[in-house]
């Protein structure tokens, strides 16, 4: 048992690990804008500069962050830099700071991409990770870093949805060739992982990669998904640069680029280091995507 803060713990991704962080028997506090409600949780309903102590933690989980691809870097060094530098001040007795990285933190690569390869953010998003990351490095604090993969699941409906409705109605396409990988991680995963490095020995100060180990091209994407929709899969393509500049015609120039950039760049992200800690992704993709649509569909969502 343990005292642990979640910050953005009433997010997506931080009341799944508050469930499980709570069934493992410990003691936890969120602290989010939004006030959650699962029990024996105490929320601290707060931006993160208003606080000013946390007292007798063992363990912060930092999750909060602003993904606004339009965001400027000034914007997100408010949104994203501060905060966390302004966390670590605070955390300065605990035993472990586990961070929300990104593996936006990398560009393209025709090699697969480890925990070494260069560090080169597509994104003001990436970059404001990358700055959290060596503000953390440099803490003294024992760390841990999990650079994730684009996370999916049932309650994931931002860019999921959209993708699902262009390919029932026939007017989705291929990006480019189609044959760039896409990195994915079903929630459940990155729970298990985030789970594994707590208090892990072999974590501490650590970054580790997490991915679902799908290494599937666009293409397959697609047509994975066209077929448990019972549509046909894409034939027509477009190039991203043109994608991008009906997204900038049509006033959505910075959601088009997001999710261009998401279906399109190739990144297969090696998942080797974490993996010898034992993690092990159980979700497999055809899996996880019949799940998001059953799930998108009883809530109308799509046909």
């Amino acid at each position: 048992m343990a005292n642990v803060v979640v910050t953005g713990g009433s997010g997506r991704i931080g009341v799944e690990l508050v469930k499980r962080l709570i069934r493992g028997g410990d003691i936890v506090t969120v602290i989010d804008l939004k006030h959650g409600d699962i029990e024996g949780v105490k929320y601290l309903t707060a931006r993160l500069s208003e606080i000013k102590e946390l007292k007798d933690v063992d363990i912060v989980y930092h999750l909060a962050a602003s993904i606004d691809y339009k965001a400027s870097r000034g914007e997100l060094k408010k949104k994203n830099i501060e905060p966390t530098e302004q966390l670590l001040k605070l955390c300065k007795g605990c035993q472990q700071f586990i961070f929300m990285s990104t593996t936006s933190v990398y560009n393209e690569s025709s090699e697969s991409i480890t925990e070494t390869t260069p560090l080169q953010p597509y994104s003001n998003y990436g970059w404001s990770k990358l700055e959290c990351e060596a503000l953390i490095n440099n803490s003294g604090i024992p760390y841990t870093i999990l650079r994730s993969s684009q996370v999916y699941g049932p309650d994931f409906e931002e860019g999921y949805a959209s993708f699902l409705k262009h390919l029932q109605s026939g007017d989705m396409r291929i990006f480019g060739k189609g044959d760039n990988y896409i990195p994915l991680v079903h929630i459940n995963d990155l729970i298990d992982a985030l789970i594994l490095v707590r208090m892990n020995k072999y974590a501490m100060n650590q970054t580790f990669n997490v991915d679902g180990g799908y290494a599937k091209t666009q293409m397959q994407f697609m047509g994975l998904a066209a077929r448990l929709l019972g549509v046909e899969p894409p034939a027509g393509r477009m190039e991203p640069g043109m994608a991008k500049i009906l997204g900038v015609l049509t006033g959505k120039g910075g959601r088009i680029a997001e999710y261009t950039d998401k279906l399109t760049m190739n990144r297969r992200i090696s998942i080797g280091k974490i993996s010898r800690i034992g993690f092990r992704p159980k979700v497999d993709l055809e899996q996880g995507m019949k799940e998001v649509i059953d799930a998108f569909r009883k809530r109308g969502i799509i046909k």
